[in-house]
């Protein structure tokens, strides 16, 4: 339990109208002096008889006492005074909502794959071809594809990188003819996922796994 200073000077002005501030200090549990916003403090979170004393009141100090979590206050009172509400306050006293289990999916949940037990053929399952050559009775082929850009494109030459004070500065990789070199990997992955979804193919062949590693759904 932690104790604190609760200050109130309450003003009234030629039109009658009273303002009040609110000061309230006090030491967390690590003996460090704090000073917050009382009127930031949750009002569950306040007595309601303090509350009602503080509305009713005009200019005066009072030591409070509460229960602290990290930078919240809770169960703000009086010094000696009992907590007055209920500890379920505030909690929704409504049943949750279900969801039909066959209208919601986690996100980051596995779809599981459907049975293959009957697809037989090139489409059916078998130990993966590598891409290290070509394979008779296999396919094969090339996709000639031309990049036009239309925004700025950085190529760094990561190999040529220099380091001066923590800050890495990369130029531009270029050529053998001395012009900006766009490596080929850097759109080889890009387009051969979109050709795999594009054509509901399986997802791409990893060393040391032989096993499709999920089911593609069809677009």
């Amino acid at each position: 339990m932690e104790t604190g200073i609760l200050k109130i000077k309450s003003k009234t002005n030629k039109k009658g109208k009273t303002r009040k501030n609110f000061s309230f200090s006090y030491n967390n549990s690590q003996g460090q002096y704090r000073s917050l916003n009382f009127e930031k403090i949750p009002k569950e979170q306040i007595a309601k008889a303090l509350l009602e004393k503080v509305e009713q009141s005009g200019s005066v100090t009072l030591t409070v006492e509460f229960e602290e979590e990290g930078d919240r206050i809770l169960k703000l009172r009086e010094q000696g005074k009992p907590w007055d509400r209920e500890e379920n306050q505030g909690k929704s006293t409504q049943p949750a909502k279900k969801v039909p289990s066959d209208r919601f999916h986690n996100p980051y949940n596995f779809v599981p794959a459907l049975p293959r037990d009957g697809v037989r053929g090139e489409l059916g399952d078998r130990t993966p071809i590598g891409h290290g050559c070509y394979y008779e009775n296999h396919w094969s082929g090339r996709i000639a594809v031309k990049l036009t850009t239309v925004t700025p494109l950085l190529i760094p030459d990561a190999a040529e990188m220099t380091d001066n004070n923590d800050h890495k500065t990369y130029p531009v990789r270029l050529g053998a003819d001395g012009k900006p070199y766009l490596p080929p990997t850097s759109l080889k992955g890009m387009l051969r996922s979109a050709y795999e979804a594009v054509t509901n193919s399986r997802l791409s062949v990893f060393e040391k796994h032989d096993a499709r590693l999920a089911y593609r759904m069809s677009f």
